[in-house]
Parts: structure tokens; C-alpha cells; sequence
């Protein structure tokens, strides 16, 4: 008899601590409003790079549980566009400072208690996955550099 309550101990509190955790989890999934972007974008007839204020701007971001089952240790939660759940990073747990931060297509940067965002996308302007950085040259081929700012709400 002892046998048996010690192992509904154990399913219990296992049970209970799953649900813990995925409560946890869904406290803290946020649906982020773009509220302002801007961008920049190379012109090759001038050979420079321009403000690029008609890019295409997405409606708003997801940030929910780590559903690819990848680094769930270092990245908890994932960050995926909104309209069509397509996945843009990984996101670290909040830190001490209630700051959340995501790494993917460019970074994002949240913070819990103000429930603002800034996202930038650097790709394009300065070199990344290049394997000599110093030829690298930015052209019309090149991402536009982008930067978003916004708010969350809890879902």
C-alpha cells in the first residue's frame, strides 16, 4: 500500500509540475503590434543606400513556447510572424531585468514590463555569412536593413 501512494506521489507531483511549467509558458506567449518601421534599401542607378519607407511591413509578431523542440534549454520560447505562424528565431527565457531577448531574422528585443519591442535587421548592410568580410559589398541583391518598434500584449 505504501508502494502505491508513493508512486501516485510521484504522478501527481509530476503531473503538477508539467502543468506548472506549461502554464508558465503560456503566461508568458505575447502577441507584438508593429507600430512603426523603417528601413533602408540600395539604389544602384545612385549607388547608394536610401530611406526604404514603402518596404513591406509585417502586421505583427508571436512570441510562444519553443514548439521546434531545438535548444529548449538556452531558447524556451520561439518567435513567429503572426499572420502565418512561419518561424523567425529563438527567445531566451526573461532575464533579471525582465528583458526577453530573440535571435533569428535579425533580433528582437522585449521587455516584460513595458511590454515594448525594438527589432532590427542588420543583414545587407553590414556583412554576415560571408567568408571574406571585406570584399563583401552591399548591392541591390542585398536584404534591406530594417528596424520596428512596438508593444505586446499577453494571449
Amino acid at each position: 500500500m505504501k508502494t502505491i501512494n508513493k508512486t501516485m506521489h510521484w504522478i501527481l507531483l509530476g503531473s503538477a509540475l508539467s502543468l506548472s511549467i506549461t502554464t508558465h509558458a503560456f503566461e508568458n506567449s505575447y502577441l507584438c503590434q508593429i507600430e512603426h518601421q523603417t528601413g533602408f534599401i540600395y539604389h544602384i542607378d545612385q549607388k547608394s543606400w536610401q530611406i526604404n519607407a514603402s518596404d513591406e511591413i509585417r502586421v505583427a509578431y508571436k512570441i510562444t513556447v519553443n514548439q521546434t523542440g531545438a535548444n529548449l534549454d538556452k531558447y524556451p520560447y520561439q518567435w513567429v510572424n503572426a499572420e502565418d505562424n512561419a518561424f523567425l528565431g529563438f527567445c531566451t527565457d526573461f532575464d533579471l531585468d525582465a528583458q526577453m531577448s530573440c535571435k533569428g531574422l535579425g533580433k528582437l528585443e522585449f521587455h516584460k514590463d513595458t511590454k515594448r519591442f525594438l527589432f532590427v535587421n542588420d543583414k545587407g548592410y553590414v556583412p554576415y555569412n560571408s567568408p571574406r568580410p571585406k570584399y563583401y559589398i552591399a548591392d541591390s541583391q542585398s536584404p534591406a536593413p530594417t528596424m520596428e518598434i512596438g508593444t505586446c500584449k499577453q494571449i
